[in-house]
């Protein structure tokens, strides 16, 4: 029993800590009815679009890894930068308690839900989650996650920084990517009857060419045009002083295999999760994203959900990899691992019927 209460005995939880520490205070309860109410909270915010007539369509998928999707087709969480805690309106709202647009009458008449506090609540009681938003052409992604490290537990902190993309377009029955910089203000306003963009295909840039059409390209000069964006790039004045510009300030000459595709006699575009299809290692240990601690992360999370498929039990923190001439996907390591297996320690899977 405590012996003693004095002022150094008071926490103070920042950001969402509080919520992930007491989650029954915003959800009211830890039972599969809280795990409800984050969904409902996801929903109230589409449903708020389109109660105020800016949306017509809601979409709500139950994936085979126990995840769900909330799609609509509104106006989209506002990307531009706060003004004052200078990172997008989607981190604001997926990671800044009581920040929202339904304080006032200017946003929204009409809405439903915790005002300021459902995403963000919903984001600290979650392993991941990921946000997708298609705004004047535009596709934004952001993912945010809850990790230990070092020791203490980093609730709902992005993953990476905002990220704009190009985009895969048909034009003339003819499949080729328009990079974002390259994207009229028009052109990317261009809607659909229904409302939605016209342009939405994200691309991540992962092709796939034979070689004997790489070879053919290789000797046409135009073959890879080049592009230009405005980006900010330090420099060093008339006086030796580093400068870091607040804007851009130079432009960058650039060349994309993907404007191989148009000169493709067949071309096709795959659809993917990223979570499940796109682990990219860009940069060293020590990154904010994108580096080798994050791709086995990634490889372990989606080779865990094919294992629970299969009836193996593994623990969320367990290291697993299953070897791709084992199994592609969850249907096939069905019949390849026993039913039943329980895994406790950093497994690699090889061979068939493995035991741990």
């Amino acid at each position: 029993m405590p012996s003693s209460y004095t002022a150094k005995d008071i926490q103070v939880l920042e950001g969402l800590d509080a919520v992930r520490r007491r989650p029954g205070m915003y959800i009211g309860t830890t039972s599969s009815r809280g795990l409800h109410h984050l969904l409902w909270e996801i929903l109230d915010n589409a449903v708020d679009e389109a109660a105020n007539g800016f949306a017509d369509k809601i979409t709500v998928t139950l994936h085979t890894d126990n995840s769900v999707s909330v799609e609509d087709n509104g106006r989209g969480i506002p990307v531009g930068i706060h003004p004052e805690l200078k990172v997008s309106g989607v981190e604001v709202v997926y990671t800044q308690l009581h920040a929202g647009g339904k304080f006032n009458d200017s946003s929204y008449a009409y809405s439903g839900g915790l005002h300021g506090v459902g995403a963000s609540v919903v984001n600290a009681l979650s392993k991941w989650l990921r946000v997708e938003v298609l705004q004047d052409g535009y596709s934004y992604k952001h993912e945010f996650a809850t990790s230990l490290q070092k020791g203490k537990m980093m609730v709902g902190k992005p993953v990476a920084p905002l990220e704009k993309v190009g985009n895969v377009v048909d034009i003339d029955g003819q499949l080729m990517v328009i990079e974002y910089s390259d994207l009229p203000d028009d052109v990317a306003r261009k809607t659909k009857p229904d409302g939605s963009l016209a342009i939405w295909a994200g691309s991540i840039a992962v092709h796939v060419f034979d070689l004997d059409f790489l070879c053919r390209a290789k000797d046409q000069a135009d073959s890879l045009p080049y592009h230009f964006a405005h980006k900010k790039v330090v420099a060093i004045d008339a006086t030796g002083r580093r400068v870091e510009p607040a804007k851009a300030n130079a432009i960058k000459f650039e060349r994309f295999i993907f404007d191989l595709m148009p000169s493709a006699r067949n071309a096709i575009v795959v659809e993917v999760d990223p979570a499940t299809a796109f682990a990219p290692l860009k940069n060293a240990s020590g990154a904010a994203a994108d580096t080798p601690e994050s791709v086995k992360a990634q490889i372990s999370d989606l080779h865990r959900q094919w294992l629970r498929v299969a009836g193996v039990e593994v623990a969320d923190g367990i290291a697993v990899e299953i070897s791709p001439w084992l199994a592609l996907d969850a249907e096939e390591l069905r019949g390849k691992v026993h039913a039943g297996l329980k895994l406790t320690a950093p497994t690699y899977l090889a061979t068939s019927n493995q035991s741990a």
